[in-house]
């Protein structure tokens, strides 16, 4: 078995997996993306009932932190860190145009969720990231200060 050294490896390849997983190949790390389904973003074509609701434009953070009562405060620090406009600006700045409906409901223009998929299969692309589809994780090993990889094909 070959073994390769990786500074990130992000288990699933939903939204939020391919996000990170880009990011931090966007910002120099050695990345592996590990999926256990045969596609990327499986459950995001099926969202918004295909169209994909990717966000809700709001004006300020706490209105969307309120949605969520208490428990929603943890959201805050992600808010400010990359908001709802960011998130905007993410897909447009990859040719996604996106449209804001009733109740701020933001969707791609085209209402596919597939060119939602597209974009941020090409943010892995562009940031370098390995991907690995068909990955159960079955445990990690941790020792030496860092994690030991160990899954299945």
């Amino acid at each position: 078995m070959v073994f390769m050294k990786y500074d990130v490896a992000i288990i699933g390849g939903g939204p939020a997996g391919m996000m990170a997983a880009g990011r931090a190949g966007e910002a120099g790390s050695s990345v592996i993306l590990l999926e256990k389904n045969e596609n990327l973003g499986k459950k995001l074509l099926i969202t918004g009932k295909g169209r994909c609701n990717i966000t809700n434009k709001k004006d300020k953070p706490r209105e969307i932190v309120n949605k969520f009562g208490k428990n929603g405060e943890f959201l805050f620090s992600s808010l400010y860190k990359f908001g709802v406009d960011d998130v905007i600006d993410f897909f447009e700045n990859r040719g996604v145009k996106i449209k804001v409906e009733r109740g701020g409901r933001a969707f791609p223009l085209s209402d596919r969720a597939q060119d939602i998929l597209d974009a941020l299969i090409d943010y892995l692309r562009e940031s370098g990231v390995e991907i690995r589809m068909n990955v159960r994780v079955k445990e990690m090993i941790s020792g030496n200060n860092r994690i030991e990889k160990n899954y299945s094909y």
